[in-house]
């Protein structure tokens, strides 16, 4: 049921978000400053009840996780307040929080929601130059990290999707952008 309550929390943020959007009741950097206070709200939140409600923190923490991603997307994506650099600068960050947080938690879904927003981080952020180098590199990087998990943790559904999502890159660049020139 808390993931569930989680779930409708995000969707709520995002047609709150939506509906002043619409209605042009706030500029977007207000918006982009109300999320950000969402989410650390949530996060500040999701910490102080991690003593006595442990799974319930633990949602909360993944939602808040998800909430700074799609707020520092739009933050770059839809109204250019802040620079590519910084954008990716920010998910890298949450991501390296979701992974450590993941561990202190010692639960595999808040390492899901990190995982998933790493690999989504490059699509995300993308300004179309189309540098493999850049790619690949930072794909490295996100399966190192998930090698350094692996020492300490053996969670299969992360080594998976780790897996497939490494190679999802690998074969959308190959038949997408590859050239043989």
């Amino acid at each position: 049921i808390n993931k569930i309550g989680i779930l409708i929390l995000i969707i709520g943020v995002a047609i709150g978000a939506k509906y002043a959007i619409d209605h042009q009741l706030i500029s977007p950097l207000t918006r982009i400053i109300l999320g950000y206070l969402v989410g650390g709200g949530l996060l500040a939140f999701a910490i102080r009840l991690k003593k006595n409600y442990e799974n319930f923190s633990a949602v909360l923490l993944s939602g808040a996780i998800a909430i700074l991603y799609f707020i520092t997307f739009f933050a770059y994506a839809s109204y250019d307040l802040i620079p590519q650099v910084l954008a990716f600068t920010l998910m890298v960050v949450f991501t390296t929080f979701a992974v450590v947080a993941a561990l202190r938690y010692e639960m595999q879904v808040i390492a899901l929601f990190g995982l998933v927003g790493a690999y989504a981080v490059p699509y995300l952020l993308s300004d179309g130059s189309g540098n493999v180098a850049i790619l690949f590199s930072y794909t490295a990087l996100i399966n190192a990290g998930i090698l350094a998990i692996a020492v300490r943790k053996y969670w299969k559904p992360i080594y998976y999707s780790a897996f497939i999502l490494s190679w999802l890159i690998y074969f959308s660049w190959f038949v997408f952008s590859y050239r043989m020139e």
